[in-house]
């Protein structure tokens, strides 16, 4: 719920819309040096992504911020893959009704139903 607030939230605001990156999980887990590298690219970073991304994980720092996953208390190397299992495990009425919740942003992010 808190991703859908705040998504609604950003594109709903008045900041220009090219100072806002829209970054998929997918892409990240599948192909984070190139992900990272547009990430580094829009915020006019000047640094080589082979820092922060070796094969098939990341070394990442603790960070201390007010939201977000708890990993981010987590150090070291943090190996990126797809984790889809909710997809697997999660009921087919639960997967309906949070399809019918994120709808709108499902469609503005061209997922479907078997995303």
């Amino acid at each position: 719920m808190y991703w859908l607030i705040w998504n609604r939230f950003i594109f709903k605001s008045k900041l220009p819309k090219e100072k806002i990156m829209v970054t998929k999980y997918e892409d990240m887990v599948n192909s984070p040096a190139d992900t990272i590298g547009r990430i580094f690219q829009f915020a006019e970073e000047k640094k080589d992504t082979q820092e922060i991304f070796k094969d098939d994980h990341v070394d990442m720092k603790v960070t201390h911020t007010i939201g977000g996953n708890p990993a981010r208390f987590n150090g070291g190397k943090i190996v990126l893959k797809s984790d889809d299992e909710w997809k697997r495990k999660l009921p087919f009425y639960k997967k309906a009704i949070l399809f019918a919740i994120t709808f709108p942003l499902m469609r503005k992010y061209r997922y479907g139903w078997k995303n």
